[in-house]
């Protein structure tokens, strides 16, 4: 093997290590893997160590085959160094509190002593639920809403270090399944930590309440009924204008904030806005479409928003009497002193989706 040869084989494996390491970073660092390979390949280049020019097809090729066993390479050799890892970065927050628990995970206020400020912290466990908990963790990311409760980090954590690093080589670096239209029902089990090996962590802005509780403990005007359902209108209108769905919006998913503001949150169920056949979200809130087996789109999040408005304006104590309100908006018969609140009640908690009323009518109507 002549000289030149072994120089091109040694330019081989070094574009697929560097190739391998720019995967990995890439995830850890939130960029782009092709800025940081490119700014890596430049400065081997520039000092002589690697010439790219001599790349050819064939060297291509060979790259990007040995690419994907040297990325298992590399992680399997980390995990020798760090075997047992426990969940260590959640530990850096103080005073953690368990403040709220449903079906997908745990909602902890914690306070962060490098701010001095104090977060939720939503704490879901990981199976096959990955992708899914992934498109809340996305949405959230790209969200910039004074309606919506504010997304401030996340980050993967395990028990032991070679499930994480198989978790990202796996999930993060292989696939992304997060807009993958054949994702099914997350295969979620009993609510138990001990259940699970693998925990997402999503930190956010810390409410005062969920709306339940707020209109329950406070005396509230209709004006102050009516300024809740415009900010609320205006949070839903954000994510749907962003092309995504909710699909579980219900009083105790809409919060009271700090600075008196009204958000939108727990997006556990969020989607991208597509026609979907999925039968997921609360019982009482959930249009007749999606219970029904039917195709359904973003007009399903106005029938739950409905039927919101219509806690939020009518003194319901039971559920009985909250199912014979909807039964009468469904056939338009729900009377309300304020003619509009009856046109919004009405107009939103309908059978028939192309009957419901738009955002834009029902910021209108207040």
């Amino acid at each position: 093997m002549d000289f030149s040869e072994k120089n091109k084989i040694k330019d081989i494996l070094i574009l697929s290590l560097i190739d391998s390491l720019a995967e990995i970073y890439s995830v850890n660092l939130n960029i782009d893997k092709d800025v940081i390979y490119d700014s890596i390949v430049s400065k081997l280049n520039k000092f002589d160590i690697l010439d790219v020019n001599t790349k050819s097809i064939n060297i291509e090729n060979a790259k990007n085959k040995l690419v994907k066993y040297i990325t298992t390479d590399i992680t399997n050799d980390l995990q020798l160094y760090n075997p047992n890892r426990t969940l260590s970065f959640f530990s850096n927050f103080q005073n953690s509190e368990l403040i709220g628990k449903g079906g997908n995970g745990w909602v902890y206020k914690v306070f962060n002593p490098l701010d001095k400020s104090t977060y939720a912290i939503k704490k879901i466990g990981i199976k096959s639920n990955f992708s899914e908990s992934l498109n809340e963790v996305r949405a959230m990311a790209k969200f910039n809403n004074k309606n919506i409760v504010r997304y401030y980090n996340s980050w993967i954590e395990s028990r032991s270090f070679d499930e994480k690093i198989n978790l990202i080589n796996s999930q993060l670096l292989i696939t992304d399944k997060s807009d993958d239209d054949s994702t099914t029902n997350s295969d979620w089990e009993e609510l138990n930590e001990e259940n699970y090996n693998k925990f997402l962590f999503i930190q956010m802005e810390l409410c005062k309440c969920n709306l339940k509780e707020y209109l329950k403990d406070n005396d509230i005007t209709i004006k102050e009924r009516k300024n809740i359902c415009l900010q609320i209108l205006k949070g839903i209108n954000y994510i749907h204008k962003n092309k995504y769905m909710h699909r579980d919006i219900k009083l105790t998913n809409i919060f009271y904030g700090f600075d008196k503001k009204i958000k939108i949150g727990d997006f556990g169920l969020i989607c991208k806005n597509d026609i979907l056949k999925e039968d997921v979200g609360t019982i009482g809130y959930t249009a007749p479409e999606v219970l029904n087996g039917k195709n359904y789109d973003y007009k399903a999040d106005l029938y739950s928003l409905g039927v919101v408005f219509l806690e939020i304006f009518y003194d319901v104590t039971t559920n009985m009497e909250k199912m014979e309100l909807i039964r009468k908006a469904k056939i338009n018969n729900l009377e309300n002193d304020d003619i509009n609140i009856q046109k919004l009640v009405n107009g939103l908690i309908s059978n028939e989706p192309d009957k419901r009323l738009l955002i834009e009518d029902c910021i209108f109507l207040l």
